[in-house]
C-alpha cells in the first residue's frame, strides 16, 4: 500500500518497554484492562470491526489528504466536552484517502487515536471509543469510515495485548534497558504488535519504530558479547542493515563526512577533496563546499597575516602597552570589517594558547 508517512525528528521509543513505550501509564493500563473486561462482548465487537479494514492498494494509487483542523476547546460531541486534560489542545493528524474513497493507513491515524486515548482515566473506555468513532463519522464517508473504525478496533486489541505483556515483563523481572533484557523486551513487544495488527496497520504505526529499536537492541547485544569475550554479533555497519533506509543513509553520510574531514585535515588538495565529495554529494553541494573552502582559506591567510603584524607591534620597543593596544586596534580596523572584528578577541586568545 502506498502511504505518506509523517516522520518525526530523532529516534522514537528506544527506552525500556515499561512506562512510556506502552503509551499508557500504569493507571491507564489498569483502567483499560478493567473497563474492557466489564464491556459485554468487547472482543466479539472488536473482531467484527477489524474485518472492515481494506486490502492492500496498488502502488500507483493516487492519495489525497483531509485535514479536519479541530480544536479541543470548540470540539462538539454527543459525548459532551473533551476531558480537562485535552482542553486548549488541537486534535492532531489528517486522513489519507484514495480517489475511490478507501482509507490509507498512516501514522497520522495513530496520532488521532492516541489523542483521544490520552483521556483514559478521566473518561470510560466506551466513551473514548464512541468519541473516536464519532470523529471518524464526522469527517469520513464509506468505505473509509468503516475502515478507520476497523483500524481503531485492531489498535484497542493491541492495547489489551500490552496489558498482558506488562504482566509477563514484571513476572520475569525484565526491567534493565541493556543487552539481553532489552532484546527480549523488544521481541515481546514486536510480537504483540504483529500478532494484534494487520500488516498495513503494523507497517504504518510501528514498522519504523521497531526497526530503530531492533538496531538498538542488536548494538546493546553486541556490546554485551564483547564484554563477555564471546563471538561478536556483527559489526556496527552490518547491524545498520536493521535500520530503515533513511536512517541507514544518514549514518553512511555521517561516516562520509568524517572521512572527508579527516582527509582535508591531513592536507588533501582542493582537487582531491572535490573528487571525494562528488562520490557523496550532488554537484550543487560539491560547489558549495568548494566555495566555503575558498572563503575559509582566504580568511586563514588574512588572519595569519594579521597575527604576524600584531606580533611585530607587541614586540616593538619604546611603545607603551596602551600605545600597542591602539596600534593593534588600528591594524584590526584596516584588515577586518565590524562583524569580523567581534571574533578577533576570542581568536587571538585561542591562537595565543597554541603558541
Amino acid at each position: 500500500m502506498k502511504k505518506r508517512l509523517a516522520m518525526s525528528a530523532g529516534f522514537a521509543s528506544v527506552g525500556v518497554l515499561l512506562g512510556a513505550t506502552f503509551l499508557m501509564s500504569d493507571k491507564q493500563s489498569s483502567d483499560l484492562g478493567s473497563q474492557l473486561e466489564d464491556t459485554p462482548n468487547s472482543n466479539a465487537y472488536l473482531a467484527e470491526k477489524c474485518n472492515n479494514i481494506q486490502t492492500p492498494l496498488n502502488e500507483s494509487t493516487e492519495i489525497h489528504e483531509i485535514y479536519p483542523n479541530e480544536q479541543g476547546d470548540t470540539y462538539s460531541s454527543a459525548y459532551g466536552p473533551l476531558a480537562n486534560s485535552l482542553r486548549g489542545t488541537s486534535i492532531p493528524g489528517y486522513f489519507a484517502l484514495t480517489d475511490y474513497g478507501d482509507l490509507v493507513v498512516t501514522p497520522s491515524l495513530k496520532s488521532m487515536i492516541d489523542y483521544f486515548l490520552a483521556a483514559l482515566g478521566e473518561e470510560p473506555i466506551e466513551t473514548i471509543i464512541g468519541r473516536i468513532e464519532e470523529y471518524f463519522t464526522r469527517h469520513l464517508e464509506e468505505p473509509a469510515r468503516s475502515q478507520a473504525i476497523g483500524v481503531l478496533a485492531e489498535y484497542i486489541l493491541y492495547k489489551e495485548a500490552l496489558i498482558d505483556l506488562k504482566g509477563i515483563v514484571a513476572g520475569n523481572n525484565l526491567v534493565a534497558p541493556s543487552g539481553h533484557d532489552y532484546l527480549t523486551l523488544f521481541e515481546y513487544r514486536r510480537d504483540a504488535r504483529m500478532n494484534s495488527l494487520s500488516a498495513d496497520v503494523y507497517e504504518a504505526f510501528f514498522a519504523e519504530e521497531d526497526a530503530l529499536d531492533a538496531y538498538t537492541a542488536a548494538v546493546l547485544q553486541r556490546k554485551r558479547d564483547a564484554r563477555e569475550d564471546s563471538v561478536g554479533s556483527g559489526s556496527l555497519v552490518d547491524l545498520e542493515g536493521l535500520l530503515p533506509e533513511q536512517e541507514q543513509n544518514l549514518k553512511q553520510l555521517d561516516r562520509d563526512r568524517k572521512r572527508i574531514q579527516a582527509v582535508k585535515e591531513a592536507g588533501a588538495t582542493a582537487q582531491e577533496l572535490h573528487e571525494l565529495r562528488r562520490r557523496v554529494y550532488d554537484e550543487k553541494t560539491v560547489q558549495r563546499f568548494a566555495e566555503a573552502d575558498q572563503k575559509q582559506s582566504a580568511w586563514d591567510a588574512r588572519f595569519a597575516e594579521y597575527r604576524q603584524k600584531r606580533e611585530l607591534v607587541l614586540n616593538t620597543n619604546g611603545l607603551s602597552d596602551s600605545d600597542k593596544q591602539l596600534e593593534i586596534q588600528a591594524l584590526q580596523a584596516s584588515m577586518f570589517d565590524v562583524n569580523e572584528r567581534k571574533r578577533l578577541a576570542t581568536l587571538d586568545k585561542m591562537a595565543d594558547r597554541e603558541i
